[in-house]
């Protein structure tokens, strides 16, 4: 039943998503509108040369300008981490999901975001689950701050996690976000995540006895740099480190978007936390790693302004790489 509902959920996007590249592949234009439409669409703030109340008189400018924001998304998933014991268990899952963004105070530009995800891993149980399906929920609330042009770039997220594993987690983090739009197509920037709230569980088997491991979420620091390239693609790259209380892990990561109109975009991205530990058990307990690829919908046409629209949210929803937990 909870394999049917994750399939159902995850293919109901991809028919909407369909439906909305149908309608943008037909939807011709007049030559004149569009001339002046490629003018402007794609590019942060409409075009790099106006702000958005500049530029929103623009017939392919609305949207970017617009103050709310919906993008859906589906993916499949490929994540592992220090819950999956000793990396006993890799997972392979699939996703959905939903981030939006509100403008609360235009000449600030001051926003809301809310979203969350439902992902559905070990759709054929494990060796220590029976054929239980893992099932994951991420909650993603928080504030940010656009500038019109260049200029200071600001997000501040709590996000919850539910994992229904072997047991039923419950985690919180804080993640803030700092970056500064350069002239162009550069941005650059630091992200960071908190702990807040963690979980326990019973380890072990009836013959060598049990033991109460803690849980909880890493602490990453990790610098980025985004480029918006041409026809609206964004890449985002980042190398940073994670806090496990014991040492200092590597942390190398990266997501990218690619639209392919103004309502759909192919998306995907990666993090891996590389263990500072040089024994072998300890390096193989600590390892995570998360991958994952798809599709998001724009429901507001704003694909390819989706980096630097006055309403699009600062930060995504949290994954299990940018809410990766450590065990101790």
């Amino acid at each position: 039943m909870h394999r049917f509902h994750v399939f159902s959920v995850y293919g109901s996007l991809f028919v909407l998503g369909a439906v909305l590249t149908a309608a943008g592949l037909s939807h011709a234009q007049p030559p004149a509108e569009l001339a002046q439409a490629q003018s402007c669409e794609g590019l942060p703030g409409c075009d790099f040369g106006k702000t958005c109340r500049e530029a929103c008189g623009d017939l392919a400018c609305d949207p970017c300008c617009a103050p709310m924001s919906v993008v859906g998304f589906g993916t499949v998933n490929g994540f592992k981490g220090p819950t999956d014991l000793d990396g006993l268990n890799g997972n392979f899952g699939l996703s959905a999901g939903a981030n939006a963004g509100l403008t609360l105070v235009e000449d600030l530009g001051l926003g809301l975001q809310a979203g969350g995800s439902y992902t559905g891993a070990d759709l054929s149980g494990t060796e220590f689950t029976g054929n239980h399906v893992r099932r994951q929920t991420i909650a993603t609330l928080g504030f940010f701050t656009r500038p019109e042009d260049d200029g200071w770039k600001l997000g501040l997220v709590y996000d919850y996690m539910h994992d229904d594993y072997y047991t039923k987690f419950d985690f919180g983090q804080w993640r803030g976000l700092v970056g500064y739009q350069l002239p162009g197509r550069n941005e650059i920037g630091v992200w960071a995540t908190l702990s807040s709230v963690d979980d326990h569980a019973l380890i072990g088997d009836a013959v060598n006895g049990y033991s109460l491991n803690r849980f909880e979420a890493y602490n990453q620091i990790n610098p980025y740099w985004q480029r918006i390239w041409e026809g609206g693609a964004v890449t985002n790259f980042w190398v940073g480190v994670a806090d496990n209380h014991h040492s200092m892990d590597m942390v190398f990561g990266g997501m990218a978007s690619c639209p392919l109109n103004k309502y759909l975009a192919v998306i995907g991205g990666f993090e891996y936390i590389a263990p500072g530990s040089n024994q072998v058990d300890a390096a193989r307990e600590r390892e995570l790693w998360s991958v994952y690829t798809g599709l998001a919908i724009h429901f507001g046409g704003t694909a390819r302004c989706q980096a630097r629209a006055a309403s699009s949210p600062v930060l995504p929803v949290a994954d299990q790489g940018s809410f990766g937990i450590v065990r101790h």
